[in-house]
């Protein structure tokens, strides 16, 4: 709200009034509430004390205000009101989609989605369990409507399009009205690229997708529900439209996250049920009683659980994921690979196999680097669990030749990932260390990024690998000597190794064991060893006292007006 300065006697005398009231409401409301006013010729803001705009008001709107109650300088008070504005800005990015309006009950489930946090969220799903009991077609309906919503389709199902067989033909029809304009899209598309809350949005749509998968779960028992929605989520997923693609396909990959906690949690019943059994087993020998029928009731029916849903994973996995991993959006792609690499380390049983580690591996030489680096992530978390190394031998062997060229690809990022997983490879001697010279070659790179990780690599070639009769700082500093004698062709390239490996490196540290060989004069050492063992001995010291020994490393760059505010040292 802007107030100016107006000749009309009540125009003033309603200037007047509103001064006044935002006066008294700049002492009621709190610091952080944020709305702009101004005053004369300068701005300020409701979140600052109100004793600012008072002495404004008193001065006649004079601009120099020098003298604060608090005795602050000019300067603090400049840079007071500054802060004020960078949060009223960020707390208008920060604004809810819709109008900052909190969810209320009977809302659609798409406008819930975008303001809920997870409270009301499943505040939702208690009372869409009570509709499901009663009306399991109305409830599934509802469902079916956000979905098609959230792929931008305006359209309502209703019970007998639920009941209609036809899935597919619906979905065409649909999506063929969107397109064509018939009054069947949405203004909005909530995964839009240029959707501020496009995140928020996505975490909370992943969420409702989860608490719809249990809550019908738990009422049911059985998957024929889930099939429907199943169904639907792959006829969407197929259409040509990227923003059905998009929802139907985080659809698809949520409802299978969530199948395979259902399907873990069966698992974890069967085998209970299996101990049980045995246990009466072994007391009634004539396996007659009561209970062992029911423990073999409950044992085939955990069983048909577990192999029901894992059908509905298969469905939506040649439906919807070996589909969508190829798709031309390389938002899709990157989403479908961190999936798997997600569904391979929570179920192992079913997804650790080539048939499903092919999709990572085929990933590795996508032309997108975010997709690339989704790949070698899920392989970096897939090595860190010991017990995966086994199934994990037969894509080792076929797909470890690409991630060692990946630590040269055009991304640094992309060679970031690539050295964690040939770390991990190499600290449990998957492949072989002849396998990893070029890992050296980054040691000299212009990256800060590549340099640590090539530095945590050469630490696990050189450490972890060697033998216990080279774990003696001789013997390191020995194979540091050698590493800088192939690899370093000029005082730069010392510089780069030194600085690379100082954190990961307690040889370089070790100061008086360095003197110690320079000053014995060890036989075994050349010329050029000697020369290059004083090169990094003076960078070791350069280093220790603080020293950056590459430019540009701690070269630090004037901080800017908004850094300055935030920052007590700058003052």
């Amino acid at each position: 709200m802007i107030i100016t300065e107006s000749t009309n006697p009540s125009v003033k005398r309603q200037a007047d009034a509103d001064d006044d009231a935002a006066i008294h409401a700049s002492r009621t409301l709190s610091f952080d509430f944020i709305a702009s006013f101004t005053f004369g010729s300068r701005d300020y803001t409701m979140g600052q004390p109100a004793r600012f705009m008072n002495e404004e008001l008193e001065e006649g709107g004079n601009d120099e205000v020098s003298n604060h109650e608090d005795g602050s300088s000019d300067e603090e008070y400049e840079r007071t009101i500054e802060a004020s504005k960078i949060r009223a800005r960020k707390a208008q990015r920060m604004k809810p989609s819709v109008y900052g309006k909190r969810p209320k009950e009977g809302d659609p489930l798409l406008d819930i989605v975008k303001v809920a946090n997870k409270s009301d969220l499943n505040s939702w799903g208690k009372s869409w369990n009570l509709r499901l009991s009663q009306d399991l077609a109305s409830a599934l309906a509802e469902v079916v409507t956000f979905l098609a919503k959230s792929c931008s389709c305006d359209v309502d199902f209703s019970k007998a399009d639920i009941d209609n067989e036809d899935v597919e033909g619906i979905v065409k029809e649909v999506v063929t009205g969107a397109i064509r304009g018939q009054g069947q899209a949405t203004s909005e598309d909530p995964f839009g690229k240029k959707n501020k809350q496009c995140r928020q949005f996505k975490i909370n749509y992943e969420l409702v997708w989860d608490i719809i998968v249990r809550e019908i779960y738990s009422k049911a028992q059985s998957t024929s529900a889930l099939l429907i929605l199943v169904k639907y989520a792959v006829a969407f997923s197929q259409c040509n439209v990227r923003p059905c693609r998009v929802g139907a396909t985080l659809a698809a990959l949520q409802l299978v996250t969530s199948f395979i906690s259902l399907a873990k949690q069966q698992q974890e019943t069967r085998e209970t049920v299996q101990r049980q059994l045995h246990a009466e087993e072994r007391r009634d020998q004539l396996r007659t009683s009561s209970r062992l029928q029911s423990l073999r009731t409950a044992l085939t029916n955990s069983h048909e659980a577990v192999l029901a849903l894992q059908s509905l994973m298969k469905q939506l996995i040649s439906g919807v994921f070996v589909h969508r991993y190829r798709d031309i959006d390389d938002m899709l792609r990157t989403e479908c690979i961190s999936s798997l690499g997600h569904w391979c380390g929570e179920y192992q049983t079913f997804f650790l196999k080539d048939t499903y580690l092919k999709y990572l591996g085929w990933s590795l030489n996508d032309k997108v680097a975010s997709v690339r680096i989704a790949a070698l992530t899920a392989l970096q978390k897939l090595y860190d669990m010991e017990q995966n190394h086994t199934p994990l031998d037969t894509f080792t062997t076929r797909f470890k030749t690409r991630i060692l060229e990946m630590t040269c690809d055009i991304c640094p990022a992309v060679g970031v990932k690539a050295l964690g997983v040939l770390t991990r490879l190499i600290r449990e001697e998957l492949v072989e260390v002849t396998d990893c010279d070029r890992g050296f070659l980054l040691l000299i790179d212009d990256s800060p990024q590549l340099r640590l990780a090539a530095a945590e690599l050469v630490t696990a070639l050189v450490y972890t690998s060697s033998s216990a009769d080279d774990e003696a700082p001789d013997s390191r500093l020995n194979c540091l000597l050698q590493l800088i004698s192939e690899y370093a062709e000029t005082e730069t390239d010392v510089s780069y190794i030194v600085d690379a490996l100082w954190e990961n490196n307690s040889t370089l540290k070790d100061w008086r064991n360095i003197l110690r060989v320079l000053l014995t004069g060890d036989e075994q050492l050349s010329e050029a060893d000697k020369t290059n063992l004083v090169f990094i001995f003076s960078r070791c010291v350069r280093k220790g006292t603080g020293e950056s020994l590459v430019p540009g490393m701690n070269d630090k760059k004037p901080l800017t007006k908004t850094q300055k505010v935030f920052v007590p040292s700058a003052k």
